[in-house]
């Protein structure tokens, strides 16, 4: 993948931040599209699924509170998929706890983690990652509105260091380190297109991921492109969601 063919990407996450290690090469961290650019306290409803790429053996679930003295709830932290339940929170900046907290109790105890998203955001994928300390959660915030992430799409999310290159069917771009890029899929359905995805090093473009994706406007995807340690090299994986499925007590 020559440099020259790879426009400039076009900006769709938000400002780069922190990243555990588990996710960064050479001691690089930093977090991307959602968290941490949001104010404080954001009035508004906001509904969201959640993802643990790896949770820890002491916290397969956390707690939070949907509003401020309402009672506790619990979140699942699935590794395999979206969580099946969709939660409600009334403000966008959502402390979560290892444990149900009371809030009669007046204090409140330190959460694992914390989720900040910004308020245009009402339909989020919370994705949970493992810090270093083997305690605590960072979270990525990815907006899930279907107005914006359809049936079909497929968005891309650069964990890594360095720019990712995508060549989706023929369609080629870019993107930097700690951003995404959503890219809508055209064809009759079951078509199956040519996915390759490479990593920049030294001016020269590396494919590290060769596989096929099938036109399927019921899914969307989510492809998270991060530095594996234990591999000791880029990898990528998919998430997938299916559309089609409505909610408890919505009309299909």
């Amino acid at each position: 993948m020559p440099k020259a063919s790879v426009p400039e990407p076009r900006r769709t996450g938000g400002k780069p931040a922190r990243l555990p290690w588990f996710f960064q090469p050479l001691g690089f961290l930093f977090l991307l599209i959602a968290a941490g650019s949001a104010p404080a306290q954001e009035e508004g409803s906001v509904h969201f699924r959640t993802l643990c790429l790896r949770a820890f053996a002491d916290t397969p679930t956390l707690h939070y509170l949907p509003a401020p003295k309402q009672a506790s709830l619990e979140v699942e932290l699935p590794e395999a998929n979206l969580s099946a339940k969709r939660y409600q929170a009334k403000l966008h900046t959502i402390p979560f706890y290892a444990s149900a907290p009371d809030p009669a109790a007046g204090k409140l105890p330190e959460p694992v983690a914390i989720a900040r998203i910004p308020a245009s955001i009402k339909q989020a994928v919370l994705l949970f990652l493992p810090a270093s300390d083997g305690k605590r959660y960072q979270v990525i915030a990815v907006d899930a509105d279907l107005l914006s992430f359809r049936g079909g799409d497929q968005r891309f999310v650069n964990l890594t260091k360095v720019p990712i290159g995508i060549d989706l069917g023929g369609t080629r771009s870019a993107i930097k380190s700690g951003d995404s890029q959503t890219f809508p899929i055209s064809g009759d359905a079951n078509d199956r297109l040519a996915l390759q995805l490479f990593y920049q090093q030294d001016e020269s473009w590396h494919r590290f991921s060769s596989t096929r994706v099938t036109v399927d406007p019921r899914i969307r995807r989510i492809i998270l492109c991060y530095y594996n340690p234990a591999e000791k090299r880029i990898c990528s994986r998919a998430i997938w969601d299916r559309v089609d499925t409505p909610e408890p007590g919505e009309t299909p």
